[in-house]
This record gives C-alpha cells, structure tokens and sequence, in this order.
C-alpha cells in the first residue's frame, strides 16, 4: 500500500495501518507535529517549511519512527526536489531545480521559474531555509538507518527527476557494463563517488603501481558518462547555494566590493573587500603619467598596465568567488558603478585635457573589472552612477525615500566599514541581484 498520508493520521498511523511506501517527505516530517491534523489543505505544506527547521525536531525522536519504517520494511518517495521548489525559490528568482536547463527551454515555462512558490511572510526566509536543510538531513538519516529512498517526482517530467537524482544521490558507482548479467562486469567500475568525494580505478591503479583493467585504459564512452557524473554532482552543489551579487565601487588603483547574498527585496551583506589592482596611486595613475611621456611610450604604458590591472583584479576576484563557494554561495551577477557613458575622444586628446584624463581613468578601471568578471563567469551590469538611487529603489520595491533607511539597516547588520564606497557598492549589487530576477543581466 503506498500514497500520501490521510488526514487526522501520522505516518506512524499510516505504517501501523498496513502502508509499506510513503510518498512526499513533508508527510514525514508532519510525523512531529500531531497538531497538524488537517492535511487537506495549504497546511500540509506551510508548516513543515516553516517548523522543519526546529531545534526540537528530530533526533532523539526520529528513532522509533526510524526504528518502525525498518521493522515493517517501508520504502520512500520523498520527492526532495519538490519541497526544494517550494522551501527555496523566491520571486523573481530562477527556480532552484532548473537554474541549468532554464535556457533551454521556452520562455512561457522559464517565465514561470521565476514565480517562486509557497508565500513568504515577514521573517520567514531563513526559517525556510533552515527546514530545507533539516528535511535533507532527516532522509539522510533515515538512508543511513537502512531506510529505502526512492527518486520519484511530482513536478515536470523528465528535467525534474534528473534534479530528484542529483539531491537523492550520495554515493554512485559507474560500472562499463552489466552485473546483472555478468558479475565479473563489479571489477569494471570507472568512477565511484563515495561522501562527495571522486574515485577514478584506473588512477588509483597507476598510484598502486598496477596495471587497471584493459577496458579502464582506453578512452571511451564510459570516461564521458563518468565525466557527466561528476560534472552532475557539481551541478547539484551549485544549485543548492545562495545566489550572490557583487557591487563595486572603483577608484583609481583599486575597488570597493560588497557581495549582496539575494533575492534583492532580503539581501544581506556576506563579503566585504578591498580590491588594489595598483601597488601606489602612482603606478594606477597611467594617463596622468602619460601625459609625461612622449605619446608613443604613454601608449604603450597605458596598454600594458591595463593588461595587469586586469590579470590582478581577475586573480582577486577569483580567490573572492572560491571563498564564497565554500560558505555556500554562488557568485552570479556584478553591477559596477559607472559613468556617464559618454564616449571617450582618441588617446592624443585625452592626454591633452586633465578632465579627460581623469575620465579615462575611472573608465579603464571599469572596464577592466568587467572584462575580470566576465573571465570568472560573473555577469556584469554597469549603472550610471546618476542612476544608482531610483533604480536600487525599483530593485527592492521601495519609494526612492526609503533607501536610505534601508541602507543603514543593512550597515548596521553587516559592521564596518559602512561609508560611501560601501554604500554605492551595495546599491550596484541590489540592482544587479534585481536584474538578475528579471533577465536583464
């Protein structure tokens, strides 16, 4: 007997009552909240994201549930991928489950990745988040008890099981051929992944000193499907971090970066940085000192500081990202402060105007932290700086009179420093994250 679980009874009912296979892991968690009897309605799905998370829930009192579903030999259907959905996609952000295939499919349905899915009351962001983790370490917990998991899916055919596989997944082994049939064929695994860690045989038979299988040694069909397995698992750390943007505010030699965790309407501040791309004001100060030189050696000055300014702020920017993806974020749009947009004159009247010369500086750095992010994978978006203001506020939804409430809240939570350069630089994320939200990036 296998289905949801009916109103006024607990999974542990259900079981008791004959149910060998329980679908939906919200029944399983709706285990712990007795009060919770009608489940006919919105209820069996809003209070498991908003009491998931609970310190009280679980252990020590999953263990006769536990200890139940293994006695009477149950299996599961949690179908993560739908409570994923519904615990982490917002409004006006990419849903979760389908950041990967968006692209390739019609607007219609990409539009509609963007609707977020269960209501958000004030407060409540975080409370989500906390069940989504809480539910993914409870079926954990009931995998490593002995507990059958199943990947079934109750969402869109075919693209959601692939994303039901990649959460469900733990440990996988790809074998180049078929046990079933012939079990001389368990000597042949190409690539097992155990704890999120990757294990290639045929490596681990080169570092013994042995000599792999001769179907390990050739390049075939079964190393690609291995590297689509691992490339798998990378897909589906991704997919579970919080999206980031970051906000920059340049000056001449370095820039002011704050990275903006999202949705833009509930943004915090997770990094803060210093970003120097010139040793001394001097060395950053390439049209100033050009207008020292004779024209050709200014330049070739110019040409080649750019060319350094940009490796350093793409090196900086990389470590940035790194560190950002081991605290489980994921950097996914920039907006950078920018100028008027007015079109530059040639070189040999730059250097002749200390106003353009001051213009071409701010410029170059602008253009180097976007060709910099765009070398790490990170959209950038310029804003005029005229037009920072109204459209941070469109971004978060707010009167333009608000902003600067908002901004002094965000200071105060996220510490020092907090002055202009700060300021400016988290208005560009708020307004990159916004865009990011609507498909304009």
């Amino acid at each position: 007997m296998s289905g949801h679980i009916p109103a006024g009874l607990t999974a542990s009912d259900a079981v008791k009552l004959g149910y060998d296979e329980i679908q939906h892991a919200n029944f399983l968690v709706l285990n712990f909240m007795p009060d919770v009897k009608e489940t006919r309605t919105p209820a069996r799905f809003t209070e498991p994201a908003r009491r998931t998370g609970d310190p009280h829930l679980g252990s020590p009192r999953s263990a006769p549930v536990i200890q139940l579903l293994r006695d009477r030999h149950v299996t599961l259907d949690p179908t993560l991928s739908v409570f994923e959905s519904m615990f982490l996609d917002r409004p006006g952000v990419m849903a979760v489950g389908f950041r990967t295939v968006a692209d390739r499919l019609p607007v219609q349905i990409r539009r509609g990745f963007l609707a977020g899915n269960l209501p958000m009351p004030p407060g409540m962001d975080e409370k989500y988040r906390a069940s989504w983790k809480k539910m993914l370490a409870f079926i954990q917990e009931l995998y490593l008890a002995g507990i059958p998991i199943e990947a079934g899916t109750d969402s869109m055919a075919g693209f959601s099981l692939h994303r039901e596989l990649e959460i469900d997944a733990d440990d996988v082994v790809l074998i180049d051929g078929d046990p079933a049939a012939r079990i001389f064929d368990v000597r042949k695994a190409v690539v097992t992944v155990k704890d999120g860690l990757v294990y290639r045989p045929a490596e681990l038979y080169r570092r013994a000193g042995r000599e792999a299988l001769s179907a390990l040694r050739a390049v075939s069909f079964s190393d690609r499907v291995a590297e689509g397995v691992v490339s798998m698992f990378a897909s589906a750390r991704l997919m579970a971090m919080k999206p980031v943007a970051l906000g920059m505010k340049s000056h001449i030699g370095w820039t002011a970066v704050v990275a903006l965790a999202g949705p833009a309407a509930s943004a915090e501040v997770v990094a803060k940085r210093r970003i120097d791309m010139a040793t001394t004001f001097d060395e950053g100060a390439v049209y100033h000192k050009g207008q020292e030189l004779p024209f050709d050696r200014a330049e070739a000055l110019i040409r080649s500081s750019e060319e350094k300014f940009e490796r350093t702020a793409r090196k900086a920017l990389s470590t940035l990202v790194a560190e950002l993806q081991a605290a489980g974020c994921e950097v996914v749009a920039s907006g950078l402060v920018s100028g008027d947009g007015k079109a530059l004159p040639p070189l040999a009247s730059i250097l002749r105007s200390h106003a353009l010369v001051h213009a071409a500086e701010g410029e170059l750095y602008r253009r180097v932290l976007i060709r910099a992010c765009e070398a790490c994978g990170i959209r950038a978006l310029a804003i005029p700086a005229k037009e920072i203001e109204l459209r941070a506020a469109g971004a978060l939804g707010i009167a333009p009179a608000r902003l600067a409430a908002r901004l002094a809240e965000l200071g105060k939570r996220s510490g020092r420093p907090w002055a202009r350069d700060q300021k400016e630089s988290a208005l560009a994320g708020w307004i990159a994250l916004g865009a990011l939200a609507c498909g304009r990036t």
